[in-house]
């Protein structure tokens, strides 16, 4: 049998169930494998020690008079959104555990439940949770050294805010990272750029502001996703506002059909479309770009950057 938790660690586990026998089955079990116990024996119960104990996880029963548990997990993460929920039921109903997995809940299993399979559920809730926890710290810690930085270069002209774009880059690529839909798009993106750039002629100026633009398309949608940002900045223009000497980002996002080419077709290959350069044609992108895109793209590998498969 898999072990429990270390000493000093400890977590929390919160058992609601309305049936004597198996609440004090599952607390004895828990306890064994070293967790604290905490125990509830219907929702509004269990829901009143959500929010005053704080436990880490919740191992709850779906049929309780009073309050289901089903009704019980979107009440209770509004109490504690980290908390972990593993679903217990004695009734074998797929559409049942699919809308307690899509309220929030980690995982579901068919009482008897193998104790076994019930401590490695709970297991993976609690590292899930920790895992989501040390992410949110990462984001706000990013957000924090960005809105530290920035002000620190705020004095030093067009070097400093260079090293701000730097800063926005990397806060960029780092929440990217952290989602397997998003890892590396910005990245692509600036590459394409700045390739059909220098594929149409347009110099290596301008190719080098596009890359700028496509690293930070998203700067102001992924600042805006971090909790806590706007508190650290404070009030005044957003981030991307401040580099007053950076290319017109604002106009380059808004107005530049390359940069807009580009996004959509690193968006139409990571979707798998069968043929994104045809798609980009009925949707009124020009013969001149159509034909930079057809000389050949290659997606950037992990930490690169995109490469062309034909000479520029």
């Amino acid at each position: 049998m898999s072990t429990g938790p270390t000493d000093g660690e400890r977590p929390l586990v919160l058992v609601a169930d309305d049936e004597d026998s198996i609440r004090l089955a599952l607390q004895r079990f828990l306890e064994r494998q070293g967790y604290r116990i905490a125990v509830a024996c219907d929702g509004v119960e269990a829901l009143a020690l959500v929010r005053d104990v704080r436990p880490e996880a919740l191992v709850c029963d779906i049929r309780m008079p009073g309050m289901t548990g089903i009704e019980l997990v979107p009440l209770a993460l509004a109490a504690d959104p980290d908390l972990a929920i593993v679903m217990l039921t004695a009734v074998n109903e797929p559409a049942m555990a699919i809308d307690c997995l899509k309220r929030g809940a980690a995982d579901y299993l068919i009482k008897p439940v193998d104790l076994d399979e019930l401590l490695l559920s709970l297991q993976s809730a609690l590292r899930r949770r920790q895992l989501e926890i040390e992410r949110r710290e990462l984001e706000r810690w990013l957000a924090r050294e960005v809105s530290l930085r920035t002000q620190e270069l705020e004095a030093e002209g067009r070097e400093g805010e260079r090293l701000a774009v730097a800063a926005l880059v990397a806060l960029v690529d780092a929440v990217e990272a952290g989602s397997p839909d998003w890892d590396g798009f910005s990245r692509e993106v600036g590459a394409l750029a700045g390739t059909l750039a220098r594929r149409l002629g347009r110099g290596e100026e301008a190719a080098r502001e596009l890359e700028i633009a496509g690293r930070l398309h998203r700067a102001e949608e992924v600042v805006r996703g971090i909790e806590g940002f706007g508190a650290l900045v404070g009030e005044g223009p957003p981030p991307l506002a401040r580099l007053r000497h950076v290319p017109d980002l604002g106009r380059l996002l808004r107005d530049d059909p390359l940069l807009q080419a580009a996004r959509r077709y690193v968006t139409l290959r990571r979707a798998g479309h069968a043929d994104p350069l045809g798609l980009l044609l009925l949707e009124g992108a020009s013969p001149e770009i159509a034909a930079a895109l057809g000389a050949g793209w290659a997606p950037a590998a992990p930490g690169g950057s995109a490469t062309r498969r034909l000479p520029a």
